[in-house]
């Protein structure tokens, strides 16, 4: 079985004007440095930046209480779960009650990048990732899929106003290359 088929990207998921003002939004904002999930490090406040070299900016309701935030929550948990069902539509899986876990922004500038990693864990049990690319006036700071099949690597196209959607699961150990030029930002969820 092929699993890179589970891999699903669609383009143009906002209009041209809303990425615009949204991105604007974003150039605005502070970012905090982002930890890695289940790792107690976090929790002391340290980050290991061998790791991962990320800034992030949560949009999520429980902790936001601007009203820009929350709209733009609010739009991307709409494009997520529209995607999302029918990203499950397409492979005949059914909807079992999913919810997404929080909306964040990374941003990747210079240097910035993420190991291999898998997005599920024992502190986090995610059944689906979704990465929206905000921006492609960048170099490097490629999402790169490192599949269990001898040797095989998957790398996405960068374009902006893309949104990627996957499983979470071992199978899809994936990283996010040194950004080389530039500040890469995207918005990530995560169905659970």
């Amino acid at each position: 079985m092929d699993i890179a088929k589970f891999i699903v990207a669609y383009d143009d998921v906002l209009p041209e004007t809303s990425l615009d003002v949204f991105r604007r939004v974003l150039d605005s904002r502070k970012f905090a440095q982002a930890g890695i999930a289940g790792d107690s490090r976090e929790e002391q406040g340290l980050v290991d930046f061998n790791i991962r070299r990320t800034w992030i900016y949560d949009i999520s309701h429980q902790n936001n209480k601007l009203l820009t935030d929350i709209h733009w929550c609010n739009r991307f948990i709409a494009i997520f779960k529209h995607h999302l069902a029918d990203y499950l539509n397409r492979f005949d899986i059914s909807w079992k009650g999913y919810h997404l876990e929080n909306i964040s922004v990374l941003k990747y500038e210079d240097a910035g990048f993420y190991k291999p990693h898998v997005d599920h864990g024992t502190t986090t049990p995610r059944t689906y990732s979704m990465i929206f690319l905000v921006n492609d006036d960048y170099e490097g700071g490629d999402l790169c899929f490192h599949l269990p099949k001898e040797e095989q690597k998957i790398n996405i196209k960068t374009k902006k106003n893309k949104l990627i959607i996957w499983p979470s699961n071992f199978m899809y150990p994936h990283t996010v290359e040194s950004v080389t030029k530039g500040t890469r930002y995207s918005v990530v969820s995560w169905a659970l």
